[in-house]
């Protein structure tokens, strides 16, 4: 009678609080979810989907700190399309945009498994080369401005990179180590192009 009554109703609300507890749980997990995609996209470069310049000044801050705290080598390689303007100016932003990706996959798969690969901006990206000296990052962006160089990215187009490398020192913070890349960079420019430089 009434105690069996009592009794399912018990067993209901108990299932409706099962229910609602799977739901939630659901719920949570949806939205941990999408926040873990939302933080993916934030570090990552939309066309490219390499990471992006907000990933790198985040995590390339950690690796340089990391590094001087346990005494270990770190390289730094910057890469400039050569006159990429033109590319653009000539074939459109579309023929541009696919010059970018075609790049970014060539230097994806180019570069060694601990190498960090960055899309620094416009027609700019970078690699963080974890225990690397300077010698062995410069012969390595050597390397990938040779397969640049010698590729067609269509049947008209021919690109080059220049390239900056510099090493981290003891007294390095992360603003010194990216303006002395980029004077690497600048340099490699100022020598004609499609070179590498180190400083």
């Amino acid at each position: 009678g009434a105690l069996a009554n009592s009794f399912n109703d018990m067993i209901v609300r108990l299932n409706r609080m099962m229910v609602s507890r799977m739901e939630l749980m659901e719920e949570i997990d949806r939205r941990i979810e999408a926040e873990k995609k939302l933080q993916r996209l934030s570090a990552t470069d939309e066309l490219t989907q390499l990471y992006n310049r907000r990933a790198f000044n985040s995590y390339g801050d950690r690796v340089i700190n990391y590094s001087k705290r346990h005494d270990e080598m770190l390289s730094i390689v910057m890469i400039d399309i050569d006159y990429f303007k033109r590319v653009n100016d000539k074939y459109g932003h579309n023929v541009g945009d696919m010059v970018l990706i075609r790049l970014a996959d060539i230097l994806s798969q180019n570069v060694r498994e601990n190498d960090i690969l960055y899309r620094w901006g416009g027609e700019e990206f970078i690699i963080l080369m974890p225990d690397t000296e300077v010698e062995e990052a410069h012969k390595i962006a050597e390397r990938l401005r040779r397969i640049v160089a010698e590729t067609r990215f269509t049947q008209d187009i021919h690109i080059t990179i220049s390239i900056g490398v510099t090493q981290l020192g003891d007294m390095d913070i992360f603003d010194k180590l990216i303006e002395r890349v980029d004077k690497a960079l600048y340099k490699a420019k100022e020598s004609g192009r499609n070179n590498v430089q180190a400083l």
